[in-house]
């Protein structure tokens, strides 16, 4: 999967691409798309397997018509629009569509009964929510979400903290354990001097 990287579809002519907001081919090389710094169809043997585009004002119209059309003509196996407004750009919060003969068919949208809106897309096997805030991902097979970038951080920043934390008790605790053995060492010490001083003190 890809974000905002060239998909280039006219080997004859390099100025004609697309640049879908996110992406994804099943089965190929990754490593060789970065190289080349976009997606090449011709050289990868098959076009994205899915893309998802998110509504903006200047962008929701040719989203919805144009390059609509243009992933029909290259063979986009399923086409998703995402519009975090709610509907105010393409009409509905989410749009999956699925190719078939050429043209794209709707996939069935449902809503929960806490009013989420959510499709699910066969290619990848995964069910899309959208809550009325971002757009989540759930795994069928597991029944849980996906993790976003956001929650990872939320969960990283988190253990980072709790360690931090335990650090910080184990350096105290340290430096008290040695503050300890210094002043039972200082007692030892001067054991010793008023020992050494009372021998003297006998043998005069």
């Amino acid at each position: 999967f890809d974000f905002n990287t060239f998909v280039y579809f006219d080997r004859a002519n390099r100025n004609r691409r697309v640049s879908p907001d996110f992406y994804v081919a099943l089965g190929v090389d990754t490593i060789a798309i970065r190289e080349r710094h976009g997606y090449l169809i011709w050289e990868v043997g098959k076009p994205p397997d899915f893309v998802l585009e998110i509504a903006s004002e200047s962008t929701a119209t040719y989203d919805c018509t144009g390059k609509r059309d243009l992933y029909i003509a290259i063979g986009v196996g399923e086409y998703w629009r995402y519009d975090p407004t709610g509907g105010e750009y393409y009409g509905a919060p989410l749009v999956g569509e699925r190719l078939v003969d050429c043209e794209y068919e709707p996939l069935e949208v449902h809503t929960t009964a806490d009013g989420d809106i959510w499709a699910h897309t066969p290619t990848l096997g995964i069910d899309i929510y959208w809550g009325g805030d971002r757009l989540r991902v759930l795994d069928p097979e597991q029944g849980r979400f996906i993790r976003d970038s956001s929650e990872m951080k939320a969960e990283l920043s988190a253990v980072t903290t709790a360690y931090e934390a335990e650090r910080a008790a184990y350096e105290t605790e340290r430096a008290a354990r040695l503050t300890s053995e210094a002043a039972l060492q200082a007692a030892e010490n001067e054991v010793r001097r008023l020992q050494e001083e009372l021998r003297r003190y006998r043998s005069e």
